[in-house]
């Protein structure tokens, strides 16, 4: 009775965390553009959706993005792609909320059933939606859900688990992780360390890990055979950016700290120290590394959590690609890092005090609750796309009609898309009235 009692507490404080989440994801963007958000469709969100209207769903998913497959992302526009062209600003988004909040549910859902308390359960969960940095860019869009996707993978992972049903579930976040992005390679090596620790039982690990193996396998096959592949070249150029952007991401966490050359009293120039980046990453790293090795499962997760959440910043750092929203990982992975060892180390502390905490940072945070510019404004929008689509095809209905998606992309001459995930498309397959 008991146990069943404590099941149903954790199903539905799971739900209503989804819930925040959804309304927090959505509502950060419709704060920030609350006229225009029917207006505003995302990049790869409108740019992979158009792809399934004119090639079909199965060609599309299984075409290359970037040098590999995005397959959630791309599952995800085959839903965008039945509404409306005119309701795609709408749909996108409401589509983005549904799938970040129910990723926030998961999370909260194995953090509560691991023996987290509730407050600290509810606030790492909610960490992919409402930290300062994922507002820059990222916050509610389709094309970037393999970042809370990655997120509660790697923390259920990290935590372990004892149930059918969480199997089935960790080997789907498995799954589709690793058809989703590269960098999902590393989850196996959380994997083996809470199967090492005793946190997941070996065959359970099994049915996880093959999981995972199938995945990793059709990324692979993709990644070694997509035409427009990254190239890896771990050069000293990346490296020193990464350290150097590092400390500039997590000093994010306080909206307003900067790591840079600072004017002091607008007079005096106060230099960079130049190792600070190298010194804050390997000071994580040995903290997450030492905290691994725990005996306590909370304590071991938030090592893992660390660990993993430098690495998933690093590795685009091998293909000579900007980590810029990578960081994103790495703040939320440190952030839920300390959250669990704080949890695990002072386990007998008072409601009160979480209550506090949490305060202080929801007033710093409600400054950057909004999305910024760069993500919420419709550039351009989405109406007159249509309405330029509408006078292309009614021109010439042979003829490919152009679009174009926030922010100004593709930008004509300079990105290169090949067909079918481009920004052309057939009149005849867009299903609208050209009469004019």
């Amino acid at each position: 009775m008991v146990r069943s009692r404590r099941g149903s507490v954790q199903i539905g404080s799971s739900i209503l965390i989804a819930l925040i989440a959804a309304t927090f994801s959505f509502g950060r963007v419709l704060v920030a553009s609350p006229g225009n958000l029917g207006e505003l469709v995302w990049a790869e969100d409108g740019l992979f959706a158009l792809c399934v209207r004119k090639a079909g769903g199965l060609e599309c998913f299984v075409d290359p993005f970037a040098g590999y497959l995005l397959g959630l992302p791309r599952l995800l526009a085959m839903v965008t792609a039945t509404f409306p062209l005119e309701s795609w600003g709408w749909a996108t988004n409401a589509i983005a909320a549904v799938a970040w909040g129910l990723l926030s549910g998961v999370s909260a859902y194995w953090l509560l059933g691991s023996g987290i308390r509730l407050i600290p359960a509810a606030v790492i969960a909610l960490l992919p939606v409402v930290v300062p940095l994922v507002g820059l860019e990222a916050v509610n869009v389709i094309g970037s859900v393999y970042m809370p996707l990655l997120f509660t993978t790697t923390l259920a992972l990290a935590l372990g688990w004892q149930g059918r049903a969480e199997t089935a579930t960790a080997a789907v976040l498995a799954f589709a992780s690793a058809i989703t992005i590269p960098t999902a390679g590393l989850l196996i090596l959380v994997l083996a360390v809470s199967t090492w620790r005793g946190w997941v039982a070996r065959q359970q690990a099994l049915i996880v890990a093959a999981s995972w193996t199938i995945g990793m396998t059709v990324q692979l096959w993709v990644v070694l055979n997509a035409p427009d592949g990254r190239n890896v070249a771990l050069i000293g150029q990346s490296i020193g950016f990464w350290l150097t952007d590092l400390p500039v991401a997590l000093l994010t966490i306080w909206p307003g700290l900067f790591f840079g050359s600072t004017t002091i009293f607008g007079i005096f120039t106060l230099p960079v120290v130049s190792w600070t980046g190298f010194a804050v990453a390997a000071g994580l790293l040995v903290l997450g590394v030492v905290w691994a090795r725990s005996k306590q499962r909370a304590i071991c997760a938030a090592g893992l959590m660390i660990a993993t959440g430098l690495a998933y910043s690093f590795v685009p750092t091998a293909t000579g690609y900007a980590s810029n929203r990578y960081f994103v990982l790495s703040v939320v992975g440190v952030l839920a890092g300390v959250i669990l060892w704080l949890d695990g180390r002072f386990a007998e502390r008072r409601a009160w005090s979480d209550v506090a905490v949490v305060g202080v940072f929801a007033v710093a945070w409600s400054a950057a609750f909004a999305a910024s510019p760069w993500r919420a404004t419709a550039a351009p929008a989405w109406s007159s796309v249509l309405e330029q689509v509408d006078a292309q095809c009614a021109n010439d209905p042979t003829a490919p009609a152009r679009f174009t998606f926030s922010p100004e992309w593709p930008q004509e001459g300079v990105t290169e898309l090949r067909a079918p995930t481009n920004q052309f498309a057939p009149c005849s397959a867009l299903n609208r009235d050209f009469a004019r």
